[in-house]
């Protein structure tokens, strides 16, 4: 046998190991550990490599494919395109400007990762079957601790809020300080599990809503602000807000 033949067998064999395994990297709080299993485990295998802290909150945990986040990039391109375009359409209205500016300081610096839409919980994971899936290529699973706490995030500022018991939307919303250009009839409520929902807050529209720990509370435009060929920015925003980081 030459050795060409050998060294094309033993690529052969590299290959094939590199695809039959599968790893899952666990994030907490930023310290990271990772596991290997043969390629198509259960999630329920690779968590038996690590030891979950009893603080974890799960409701807000994300698990993600590794190569993935190209096409996230892509999305936050052109949903920053979109609002620069916007803010050239507004150039002669600073205080617009200045809040697109905000939203678009809002987009750059939250931590994103394409969320798999799945129950993590362990308790689930080892119950139920259909939470259990197979595990194919490098996965992240981004754990945080349970914090009490929301985002208020958008045109009423970004702050961090304690939770209170009996709190509205609109109690939290107190809190904030309107941005020119600020939808004060709706928010977007976006779940820790990933979700989200167009709230109304208004005193003619409101409806009662108590946002859960891990929540995030995005202040959009004004829909009449937008131009004809935007109507669904505040959408898009809050779709790519609902794939952030847990931290």
């Amino acid at each position: 046998m030459t050795r060409n033949s050998i060294g094309f067998i033993l690529l052969l064999c590299l290959s094939f190991v590199s695809v039959s395994a599968a790893e899952l990297t666990f994030n907490y709080a930023g310290k990271i550990q990772s596991v290997s299993v043969p390629d198509r485990s259960h999630l329920s295998e690779a968590y038996t490599g690590f030891k979950f802290p009893e603080d974890a909150d799960w409701s807000s945990a994300l698990i993600t494919k590794n190569d993935s986040s190209d096409s996230l990039k892509s999305v936050r391109t052109t949903l920053l395109q979109n609002l620069q375009n916007l803010a050239e359409q507004w150039r002669d209205e600073p205080a617009l400007v200045k809040s697109v500016q905000q939203i678009m300081t809002l987009v750059t610096t939250t931590p994103v990762a394409i969320r798999i839409q799945a129950k993590l919980d362990p308790d689930w994971v080892l119950l139920r079957q259909e939470f259990n899936p197979q595990l194919e290529g490098n996965y992240t699973l981004y754990l945080a601790p349970y914090t009490f706490k929301l985002q208020l995030a958008g045109l009423a500022g970004n702050q961090t809020l304690p939770i209170h018991e009996g709190y509205q939307l609109t109690d939290y919303l107190a809190d904030g300080s309107y941005q020119e250009g600020a939808d004060k009839d709706f928010v977007y409520l976006i779940a820790p599990e990933g979700q989200w929902h167009k709230m109304p807050v208004a005193l003619w529209n409101r409806v009662y809503s108590e946002p859960s720990s891990g929540s995030m509370i995005f202040v959009g435009f004004e829909s009449s602000l937008l131009p004809d060929n935007m109507p669904d920015l505040n959408e898009q925003i809050a779709s790519y807000l609902a794939n952030r980081i847990p931290q």
